[in-house]
């Protein structure tokens, strides 16, 4: 979900898009609420909300460039409070010890 939320940010800032295309954030979203459900972090929660209410600002204030640059920053601020405050381990660090599992099931 991590990897999702970081394209979703980067397709949405990278590219001219209109207020409809803020829809892929609620990868970022969806990221956020499940790492608040877990760790159960005020942070994260703040996050959370943050970002939610920008995605439900109206499409009519979303037109004035103040509020646009309120958007993207929160936006920026969702995804690296996400990158800083997930810690989980990453995935190649599974697939590392599954490896060394199953070669010393092998030896035997």
């Amino acid at each position: 979900m991590l990897l999702f939320a970081i394209a979703a940010v980067m397709s949405r800032l990278w590219t001219y898009n209109l207020n409809t295309s803020n829809l892929i954030l609620v990868f970022l979203l969806l990221a956020l609420w499940r790492l608040a459900i877990e760790t159960r972090d005020m942070r994260v929660t703040g996050l959370f909300l943050a970002v939610g209410a920008s995605l439900w600002v109206p499409a009519s204030l979303s037109e004035h460039h103040i509020v646009q640059l309120a958007e993207h920053l929160t936006w920026l601020a969702g995804i690296i409070g996400l990158l800083i405050l997930d810690t989980r381990a990453p995935v190649s660090d599974d697939i590392e010890e599954e490896d060394q599992i199953a070669a010393a099931a092998a030896r035997r």
